[in-house]
């Protein structure tokens, strides 16, 4: 599994990247879990989220099948932003975990929020209308045969046979 931490926007809007950390490896020592690595951002890493591509990275090699995360406000502060980056991770063959045992139902399926079982459906139908369209643009090899144009007699003269 690979730990996700990332700090608060704010000096008192959550956890330090240390607590976030130690949280982890706490919850991955009491569970049992291999961790193989621990990705992290600071609060001026918005833009870049060199720590988020590192760990979508790992899951792309198939180092990891599990995320672990201290709590989801490490993904982003906007539900529907955390909903999208949850089913990605899931797209991407993760299972998620988090530490907070207050979110544990955020991430469970389905969702106790309302809005978390919105913003899932939406994505989910999404997904479906993408892979039906999809199809359209594999659209079988075609072979046409372009017939010559044969000009015929002009119109209103008979033709003797």
């Amino acid at each position: 599994m690979v730990g996700y931490v990332r700090e608060a926007p704010g000096p008192e809007s959550g956890d330090s990247v240390f607590a976030q950390t130690e949280r982890i490896r706490r919850w991955v020592q009491h569970h049992g879990y291999q961790l193989v690595a621990m990705c992290q951002d600071s609060r001026t890493a918005d833009a870049e989220r060199e720590g988020y591509r590192a760990l979508l990275g790992i899951l792309t090699a198939a180092q990891a099948d599990l995320v672990a995360l201290a709590r989801l406000d490490a993904l982003s502060a906007d539900k529907i932003d955390q909903e999208i980056m949850l089913a990605d991770l899931r797209h991407r063959g993760a299972a998620v975990a988090v530490t907070e045992d207050n979110e544990v139902d955020a991430i469970a399926e389905p969702p106790g929020d309302a809005a978390r079982r919105l913003v899932r459906d939406v994505l989910r139908k999404r997904d479906a209308y993408q892979r039906s369209v999809a199809e359209v643009d594999k659209a079988p090899e075609l072979t046409v045969e372009l017939i010559p144009h044969v000009p015929g007699p002009p119109s209103g003269t008979a033709e003797a046979s």
